[in-house]
């Protein structure tokens, strides 16, 4: 079985990192790494300082949000809701996903 384990190059699009528009919730994200930070926010409207921003500046904003009480228990499932939105509203990259077949795909990152 062949391993995606970085996804960079051909295989970039399936990085959280990568440029497409991703609505959840009600807004609109310039990445799955923006709407994801975002829903860290305890409060509901510190989540518009995510919308428009580069994956790179919401990660760094991640990290200074004050965090939903709740966070450690329900971010797994948000980040496969994000993830799915992105594949779902992005029907060429959900092709590209297809065309990786029963690759096993992990992320690489630290």
């Amino acid at each position: 079985m062949q391993k995606i384990q970085m996804f960079d190059g051909e295989y970039a699009f399936l990085s959280n990192f990568y440029k497409c528009p991703v609505t959840f919730k009600g807004r609109t994200f310039t990445s799955s790494e923006a709407a994801y930070h975002a829903e860290k926010c305890a409060k509901e409207l510190d989540k518009d300082n995510f919308v428009g921003i580069d994956p790179d500046a919401s990660k760094k904003l991640g990290r200074k949000v004050d965090l939903r009480v709740d966070w450690e228990d329900v971010k797994e499932q948000i980040m496969f809701e994000i993830v799915t939105a992105k594949f779902d509203q992005n029907p060429e990259l959900a092709a590209k996903l297809l065309e990786t077949g029963d690759a096993y795909l992990m992320e690489g990152n630290w």
